[in-house]
């Protein structure tokens, strides 16, 4: 859909992402919050948006919703890399603890381990599991565009695609630029983003999901990945943006 009907069905349904992250926190670990699955569930709006084709005749709503909820689930699962088994004896460990610990007793080894039928080896692996909480979602992009490291650290093998992510910052339009800068670069919150613009907390959520995509649909591109389809006018943006951020990278001076 073109810029300014994906921008309004967003701002319709805004209220849609915290609502579905509230509702897949509710069925997610205890040691996960709905704020931490908002980015996501933002991310899936916009998606949502720009993919939505209403000659289908499937209502935007139901849509948006189903692409939130699996852009949540597939957050969840790209930060948290835990065989399987792991992950149903962290799940059944954290709800034996909270309802031991609820009585107003601290839940130990032993006490887990009968409350699960687990050994009190799997029990402590669980717990360590439970213990290494994974950061944010939000934080993924973050570990592509960090602060400028301090002098004398050695570069991360993936220095490159940090300077890649950065280049693609500087080439998005003046608020996503903004927003993201102010973001990673300087460590603002959302709602000191807000502040500064003069909009609401949630619109900042907008333009921070849609400056993702942006910035991720480019080093997917570098990467070799195929592209998601869009339209023609989409296309024809999406190609002069790359152009722009190639260019850029090109007349970079060489150290």
């Amino acid at each position: 859909m073109a810029g300014d009907a994906v921008t309004d069905l967003c701002e319709t349904h805004a209220h849609l992402p915290r609502e579905a992250a509230i509702f897949m926190a509710r069925r997610a670990p205890a040691w996960v919050h709905h704020t931490d699955l908002e980015p996501a569930a933002w991310h899936g709006l916009y998606l949502a948006a720009a993919t939505y084709d209403p000659d289908r005749g499937t209502e935007f709503g139901a849509w948006a919703w189903h692409r939130i909820c699996g852009a949540i689930r597939d957050d969840m699962r790209g930060i948290d890399h835990v065989p399987r088994r792991l992950r149903v004896d962290r799940h059944r460990v954290t709800d034996a603890a909270v309802a031991i610990t609820s009585t107003g007793r601290p839940a130990t080894t032993e006490q887990v381990a009968a409350a699960t039928g687990l050994t009190p080896a799997r029990v402590r692996d669980a717990l360590a599991l439970a213990a290494a909480r994974p950061a944010s979602i939000d934080t993924r992009i973050a570990n592509h565009v960090p602060a400028q490291p301090a002098p004398g650290i050695e570069h991360a093998r993936d220095a490159a695609l940090t300077a890649w992510c950065w280049a693609a910052i500087r080439r998005l339009p003046d608020q996503q630029r903004q927003v993201m800068e102010w973001t990673y670069r300087d460590g603002w919150s959302r709602q000191a983003c807000a502040d500064e613009l003069g909009v609401t907390e949630s619109r900042i959520s907008q333009i921070h999901s849609a400056a993702c995509t942006t910035v991720r649909d480019f080093i997917a591109w570098r990467l070799g990945r195929p592209d998601m389809p869009v339209g023609p006018t989409q296309a024809k943006r999406r190609h002069t943006y790359r152009q722009a951020v190639t260019a850029d990278m090109q007349q970079r001076p060489r150290h």
